[in-house]
């Protein structure tokens, strides 16, 4: 379980200086080919979740995950589940707690 845990900050890591170099170092609508014809990177906004929608409603988005947390963490310890779907649980928790640090960074 550590294993994951340092993982998963990593990844956060990782998108977040992906992020900060994009911020530092595009123009907005800028677009740069990593792998001509296969691959481009472009700066553009997203103040919301998927494409958008409640676009500058953090706090909504806010309570939203923090009820989807609280959710799974309900069914973590509270129900008697097999290994394999307690596994998949924390990966859920995990990927909201990402999907959270993406929205605040």
């Amino acid at each position: 379980m550590i294993k994951a845990g340092v993982i998963f900050f990593l990844l956060i890591g990782l998108d977040q200086l992906t992020k900060f170099y994009i911020e530092s170092n595009f123009l907005l609508g800028e677009s740069r080919a990593i792998i001509e014809g296969i691959f481009h990177i472009t700066y553009v906004r997203n103040t919301g979740i998927s494409f958008g929608f409640l676009a500058d409603n953090t706090a909504i988005i806010l309570i939203m995950q923090s009820f989807i947390i609280l959710l799974l963490l309900y069914l973590k310890l509270k129900v008697n589940y097999s290994f394999k779907i307690f596994i998949i649980i924390c990966i859920c928790i995990c990927f909201t707690i990402y999907w959270g640090f993406g929205v605040l960074g």
